[in-house]
């Protein structure tokens, strides 16, 4: 299901296989694709994800509903932290006019 926060559309999931292939069918849709990981490559959810303008200015906030968030973004610079418990990752990421610029989070959690 597509939601809808600060005039920013986004979807999260892919729990499960079928899940899964629909987040990858709708990926090229999105201008930002985030996956999150933990440091042994297990799908984790229930991640907290912000994403900031390049003046630090907070554009978006969500708990993800799986290993999957993709966001359409308009183009520009973007600092982009994902928290799960007391791990936390911050990257930096150029959203371009066109295409899809992808981000994969691998954090160190207790799970890990």
């Amino acid at each position: 299901m597509v939601l809808r926060q600060n005039g920013i559309e986004y979807v999260s999931g892919g729990i499960g296989e079928e899940q899964v292939a629909a987040m990858r069918q709708m990926a090229s849709h999105y201008s930002l694709n985030v996956m999150v990981a933990g440091r042994g490559g297990e799908y984790l959810s229930d991640v907290d994800v912000t994403i900031a303008s390049a003046t630090g200015k907070n554009v978006f906030t969500a708990r993800t509903d799986g290993p999957y968030l993709l966001v359409r973004l308009p183009a520009g610079r973007y600092r982009v932290t994902a928290q799960s418990g007391q791990a936390s990752q911050t990257r930096q990421v150029t959203v371009p006019a066109h295409g899809t610029a992808r981000l994969d989070f691998h954090l160190a959690t207790n799970e890990s």
